[in-house]
């Protein structure tokens, strides 16, 4: 029983029946035995408890902060979004032309790309119709770890994308987040595809490019105030981030290479290749976090080292005073 226990979750998983019933029933078992039947029967359920339960206390990652999200969840998987459209959720007014969309970080996952879509008008489809961004990198080296249950350690994203000009009473602005490490089924040297693309049929359907394991979603409704077409302004719109030299334009879309997609970014957390994705502009421009404000004449990246965690929380230096100033969650 013991070398079950420790060598196989599979193993104790079945016999954590067949242990209770022989040490509680009365089954003539001599006492001893009983009594390590009892052992083996906890020790078993400790092992369904860290394993099984125990993950889903992890599974977080990205959520939309503005325009604000349906949920705050991080940690959504089934897609297309992270919850089901709320009608008592007004709809985030957007022009069209380049509008700053700002995300946020919960758990660290390095070389994890994000994509940012539109849907059709009241419907939650039609987002591989008009991706907007895709290959958003990640940022590998944040001054300090996000942790899910501190949220003032969340990493702040912002990135601005080029909004097509359509006419939208209630549309749905999608972000994901691919999960392509190793640790989400993602081996290096391969690569994956974004399952909804591959349904979609606008990434073909192959054994070198499986669906990714693990893909976080998070929605916001938004309202374009625009007047085109919705295929031709989507194809406008994708070509305006293109012909502004984005640097990862060259990837292929919706595929994800194991954990490639990186950058570096400034004290703004933009990203630091200069191009409009990077200039902040539209009703985003000036949002930070859900939870925590941007520090008023917060310093450059160099300056960063100041920057540490105390106590859960996040504290930075100010350019008003030499203090540090502690933000805890």
């Amino acid at each position: 029983f013991i070398v079950c226990t420790l060598s196989s979750f599979a193993c104790s998983f079945v016999m954590m029946p067949v242990s209770f019933v022989l040490s509680t029933t009365a089954v003539v078992v001599p006492f001893p035995f009983r009594s390590r039947l009892l052992t083996f029967t906890f020790m078993s359920w400790f092992m369904f408890a860290h394993v099984v339960v125990m993950p889903v206390r992890v599974q977080a990652h990205m959520r939309l902060v503005c325009p604000p999200p349906r949920s705050p969840e991080t940690g959504a998987k089934t897609g297309p979004c992270d919850a089901p459209n709320n009608p008592a959720q007004d709809a985030f007014p957007l022009a069209p032309g380049w509008q700053t969309v700002v995300f946020e970080e919960s758990i660290f996952h390095a070389g994890a790309p994000q994509r940012i879509a539109l849907s059709r008008d009241g419907a939650d489809d039609g987002f591989e119709t008009c991706v907007l961004l895709d290959h958003i990198p990640h940022f590998d080296r944040p001054p300090v770890a996000p942790r899910m249950s501190r949220p003032t350690t969340y990493t702040p994203y912002r990135v601005s994308v080029y909004i097509p000009d359509v006419k939208c009473e209630r549309c749905t602005l999608q972000l994901i987040s691919v999960m392509s490490d190793w640790m989400h089924g993602v081996p290096i040297g391969t690569k994956c595809a974004y399952k909804g693309a591959i349904d979609a049929g606008t990434v073909p359907r192959s054994p070198s490019t499986p669906a990714c394991p693990v893909v976080y979603h998070s929605c916001a409704p938004v309202s374009i105030n625009g007047t085109g077409d919705r295929n031709a302004a989507c194809l406008a719109a994708s070509s305006a981030a293109n012909n502004a030299s984005w640097p990862y334009v060259s990837m292929t879309p919706n595929v994800y290479d194991h954990a490639a997609d990186t950058a570096d970014f400034t004290s703004e957390y933009t990203i630091a290749s200069a191009g409009p994705w990077s200039t902040a502009s539209g009703q985003c421009a000036n949002a930070w976090g859900t939870f925590v404000p941007k520090p008023s004449g917060m310093k450059t990246m160099d300056e960063f080292t100041a920057l540490a965690d105390d106590n859960g929380g996040r504290r930075e230096l100010s350019t008003t005073s030499t203090t540090l100033v502690a933000q805890n969650g």
